[in-house]
C-alpha cells in the first residue's frame, strides 16, 4: 500500500509541475481549447463539455461548452478529482447511482448525470512522438510551445531520442528560420544530444540565433558560460558524459540563490522527489539540499538517462 501511495504522490507532483508550466491559470477562454470542447459536444451528442485545470485545491474551467454556472469549485467537490487519480478514462453512466458522486452538489442539482473524462497528461502513445516533433516547426507559436512541452514529457518513453532527431537535424539547416525554431525546441525539450551543435551555433553572427541558442544551452545544462564557444566546449569535454540530472544537481552549488532555487524546482519536476523537511521545521540550507540530492542520485540516478 505504501508503495502505491508513493507512486501516486510522485505522479501528482509531476502533474502539478506540468500544469503550472503551461501558465494557463487566470487566463480567459481561448479558441484553441474551445474548438476541442465544441467538437466533443458534437461527436458525443452531449449538452456540455469542458477542459478543466485542477491544482492542489481547486477545479477551474478553462474552456466551457455548458450553461452558465460556477467557473471554479473546491477540487474535492468535483468528479474530476477522481479522474486525476488514475491513468484510465473515467466513465460514469449515471452519477446519481454512483456512491462516489451521488452526494456531490453538481449531481444533486441535476447539472451532471452522465460523465466521461480523461487526463491529457496521461496520453502516452509512442505513435505521437514523431507528429509532435514535426509540430516544433508549426507556424503557430502556441502550437509549437504546446507540442514541444508535451513531447518533452515523453523523454523517458522508448523512441524519444529517435523521434527528436529530426528536430536536431534542423540545427544544421541552411534555412535560418528552421535553425532558430530548432534551437528553441531543443531548449524546451531539454535535449542533451543537441548540446554540441548548439555550442557550434554560438559562432554564428546572427544575434537572434545566438541569443536563442544560449537560452537553450542554459535550460539544458543548467550552466551559463556566455557566448564564448571555447568555454562551452571546454566544459562539455569535461562533463559531456554526465546525465542532465547531474548537471542540474551541480547547479545547486551556484552562488546565486535564484539559480539554486531553479535547480531545486527542476529536480522536483524531473524526478517527482522532494527533499524531506528538517525535523525542527528549520528551513534547509544550500549545503543540506545539495547533500540530500547527491544521496538521492547515488541511490536512484541509474534510472534516469
Amino acid at each position: 500500500m505504501s508503495n502505491h501511495i508513493d507512486v501516486h504522490a510522485a505522479q501528482e507532483t509531476d502533474r502539478l509541475a506540468v500544469l503550472r508550466s503551461l501558465d494557463l491559470f487566470g487566463t480567459p477562454p481561448e479558441e484553441r481549447f474551445d474548438r476541442i470542447t465544441r467538437i466533443a459536444c458534437e461527436i458525443f451528442g452531449v449538452p456540455a463539455a469542458f477542459i478543466t485545470l485542477i491544482d492542489e485545491h481547486n477545479w477551474t474551467i478553462k474552456s466551457p461548452q455548458m450553461p452558465p454556472g460556477r467557473a471554479e469549485l473546491p477540487r474535492e467537490d468535483t468528479l474530476c478529482d477522481h479522474t486525476i487519480r488514475s491513468s484510465e478514462m473515467l466513465i460514469v453512466p449515471d452519477a446519481t447511482k454512483d456512491e462516489r458522486f451521488a452526494d456531490l452538489d453538481l449531481v444533486t442539482s441535476s447539472q451532471i448525470r452522465f460523465y466521461a473524462a480523461f487526463l491529457f497528461q496521461e496520453l502516452r502513445d509512442p505513435r505521437s512522438l514523431r507528429p509532435l516533433a514535426a509540430h516544433a516547426f508549426d507556424p503557430d507559436p502556441d502550437v509549437r510551445l504546446i507540442a514541444t512541452r508535451v513531447l518533452e514529457s515523453y523523454s523517458r518513453v522508448p523512441g524519444f531520442v529517435e523521434a527528436t532527431e529530426g528536430v536536431r537535424a534542423e540545427l544544421r539547416s541552411r534555412d535560418r528560420d528552421r535553425v532558430l525554431l530548432a534551437a528553441e525546441a531543443a531548449g524546451t525539450l531539454r535535449d542533451t544530444h543537441a548540446v554540441p551543435v548548439l555550442i557550434d551555433l554560438l559562432s554564428m553572427r546572427d544575434k537572434q540565433v545566438r541569443e536563442t541558442v544560449l537560452e537553450s544551452l542554459c535550460s539544458i545544462t543548467a550552466k551559463h558560460h556566455g557566448y564564448r564557444p571555447a568555454k562551452w566546449k571546454s566544459w562539455y569535454a569535461e562533463n559531456g558524459q554526465q546525465t542532465r540530472l547531474e548537471w542540474v544537481i551541480d547547479a545547486l552549488h551556484h552562488r546565486d540563490t535564484a539559480v539554486r532555487r531553479w535547480a531545486s524546482d527542476e529536480l522536483v519536476r524531473i524526478t517527482g522527489h522532494r527533499i524531506p523537511a528538517l525535523p525542527d521545521g528549520e528551513k534547509p540550507g544550500a549545503k543540506y539540499v545539495l547533500a540530500q540530492w547527491q544521496a538521492w542520485f547515488a541511490a536512484n540516478g541509474s534510472n534516469y538517462p
